[in-house]
């Protein structure tokens, strides 16, 4: 087994900002077909998986809108009939697109 060893004497000053985590963001899109509230999103990543998920709830009639590079305003747009069907190809990119289930 590895270990490191941390010889101190320097102090660390300081601040972050922690990027956003696409586990907690694909779960919470998901979660905005909840509402008909306007929704913003803070600190998302831009990458690939919450872009598809983006493009399938743009695809049920969603506006999703990236006001800057890490902040989204979703608005659900659903149509009033029970018989919603999302697109098979954007929904085949990801696995979270499951997330999407409960909500429908």
């Amino acid at each position: 087994m590895e270990k490191f060893i941390v010889e101190g004497g320097h102090t660390l000053k300081g601040s972050i900002t922690p990027s956003g985590n696409k586990n907690a963001v694909l779960p919470i899109l998901a979660a905005t077909l909840l509402t008909d509230a306007k929704i913003t999103l803070y600190n998302i990543p831009r990458i690939k998986d919450v872009e598809v998920m983006v493009s399938l709830l743009e695809s049920i009639g969603s506006s999703v809108v990236w006001t800057n590079d890490s902040t989204l305003e979703v608005e659900t747009g659903l149509p009033s009939e029970n018989n919603i069907s999302i697109n098979e190809e954007y929904a085949s990119e990801i696995r979270a697109s499951i997330l999407l289930a409960g909500p429908l």
